[in-house]
């Protein structure tokens, strides 16, 4: 008798009010991204100087702790320095990959994956070689998560990144 009830209450609700109650596909891409990340050694800058550099990163909730070590050797042996961040994320939203980018094959995105968009708020000011886009996207597959990247050098205000990193992905660690 109890179930009836429950169900002809949910009945009476407003449909959009059920669509914001149920959980997206979201909630199953946040679950997997919780925990410690990290990209394997890579060539990068910081300012004008060629360096290598190490990423890693904990999501833990809805916090991005990133930290970025940058060495001066190809094997990231040598340690020269490190960043830190903190960052505020949260979901809004999700799409099917439709970038023609080389790469999108190899990821399977012609099969009609998914790309989540993810906004990202730093919690203080953030060093130059930790540059973030805010209006970001992020994709799981194979267990490596790729986050967006500016391939322009400079995303315009308010666009969201349209191409995955491919070539430097976070892999558990």
């Amino acid at each position: 008798m109890r179930f009836v009830f429950f169900g002809a209450l949910l009945s009476l609700m407003p449909l959009r009010l059920l669509a914001v109650a149920m959980p997206g596909p979201e909630l199953g891409v946040w679950q997997t991204m919780q925990g410690q990340w990290m990209r394997h050694c890579y060539l990068s800058t910081d300012g004008d100087t060629r360096v290598y550099r190490r990423d890693f990163l904990v999501v833990n909730f809805t916090a991005l702790k990133l930290t970025t070590k940058i060495y001066s050797d190809s094997n990231c042996k040598r340690e020269r320095t490190q960043y830190r961040a903190l960052l505020k994320y949260a979901f809004t939203g999700s799409y099917f990959y439709t970038d023609a980018a080389k790469g999108r094959a190899q990821l399977g995105y012609d099969k009609g994956k998914k790309i989540f968009a993810l906004n990202v708020m730093p919690e203080s000011a953030l060093p130059a070689i930790l540059s973030i886009p805010s209006l970001n996207i992020i994709s799981i597959q194979s267990g490596k998560l790729y986050f967006g990247r500016d391939y322009s050098g400079q995303p315009e205000k308010g666009e969201r990144l349209t191409h995955l990193d491919i070539k430097n992905p976070f892999i558990r660690h």
